[in-house]
């Protein structure tokens, strides 16, 4: 046992000390691709380990090398020089999901939730606790302000058919609950309070700029967006995503200095994948130019001649349950 203990010591020090070269990472990740099953032989004779245990031994090493490769490439831009780990903004809470997915890899986190039922069930949830804890994640339950606005008092409000509908805008957060979900005039399908808001520029100054910032804010993305525009474009986040409310989204990102993007057909409550592990609706993986996503994007509102529901991106209909994000990188395209 103390032998085994030794040598698979010996060896994780020896991998850990190559992965932290970026040419060698990518090297033994295309060797443990390549070679697999050899791998498994040699870590099962050289460790005395049997097969299964090899393999886990393998997938924790292939682990590792992946995300020590993406997390190369992320820092080749990282705009705030941050040392990891690195600062992700979740604006839009809702469940905590996006929020402990970031923190299961070991991220830190900033979430903003308007509602006050929904930050205080993120505040209960046990998942989350040791976070919260450790100082890992903060919930800041306020709305976000409208551009410069100063922090005071706001109306949001609360849908009933749906929380991810909940938002400062009536027109989003009254929508009925009937197809084409419009907004109800009569507003029986909301809820009015008042919530304290803030804008977004001072959770920038409170918390810094992130690597990575989230917005699914149902209507106060644009403001977040504008607050920007007061750092540099090194100094801004290096990745960034917000739900399409509008067939302008990718000029907009393009304008605060991103050069890459998806177009991300959503599901409900999660956002699902960032940076790199985001699936465009079309192309996957790939991270697309300025003119091709701006071509997919167009499609998407095309109500003329729309793209149908079995089509990896279908229009955005009323009553379709469709829905996007635009996810945008520095760095060059991909495909």
């Amino acid at each position: 046992m103390l032998r085994l203990i030794d040598e698979t010591d010996s060896l994780l020090f020896l991998t850990h000390h190559c992965l932290l070269r970026l040419c060698l990472s990518h090297f033994l990740l295309l060797l443990i691709l390549l070679h697999w099953r050899w791998f498994i032989v040699l870590v099962s004779w050289r460790l005395e380990l049997d097969g299964s245990l090899a393999f886990f031994f393998f997938l924790s090493l292939l682990d590792v090398a992946a995300g020590l490769v993406v997390r190369q490439e992320l820092a080749n831009s990282t705009s705030s020089g941050q040392e990891p780990p690195w600062l992700f903004f979740d604006f839009g809470f809702f469940d905590g999901a996006d929020s402990l997915s970031y923190l299961s890899q070991g991220y830190r986190v900033v979430a903003v939730e308007a509602d006050p039922t929904l930050a205080a069930a993120g505040n209960a949830n046990p998942a989350l606790a040791p976070f919260i804890a450790a100082g890992k994640l903060h919930i800041l339950n306020y709305a976000i302000a409208l551009d410069t606005a100063a922090p005071g008092q706001t109306t949001f409000y609360l849908n009933k058919c749906t929380k991810e509908w909940n938002s400062f805008q009536s027109s989003v957060g009254c929508r009925s609950c009937v197809a084409p979900n419009l907004e109800d005039a009569t507003k029986a399908s909301c809820t009015a309070i008042t919530v304290t808001s803030t804008p977004c520029s001072k959770v920038f100054q409170d918390y810094g700029i992130p690597v990575y910032l989230k917005a699914d804010m149902e209507g106060a993305e644009q403001s977040c967006y504008n607050a920007l525009k007061a750092y540099p474009v090194p100094k801004r986040p290096n990745l960034i995503s917000g739900e399409v409310t509008g067939p302008d989204l990718i000029n907009v990102f393009a304008g605060l200095g991103y050069t890459s993007f998806k177009v991300v057909k959503q599901a409900s409550g999660h956002s699902g994948g960032w940076g790199d592990g985001a699936q465009d609706c079309r192309m996957g993986g790939g991270w697309r130019s300025l003119a091709s996503a701006n071509g997919e994007l167009t499609k998407i509102y095309d109500k003329v001649n729309p793209n149908p529901l079995t089509d990896a991106c279908p229009t955005m209909m009323s009553g379709t349950n469709v829905w996007y994000d635009i996810h945008a990188s520095r760095l060059p395209p991909t495909v």
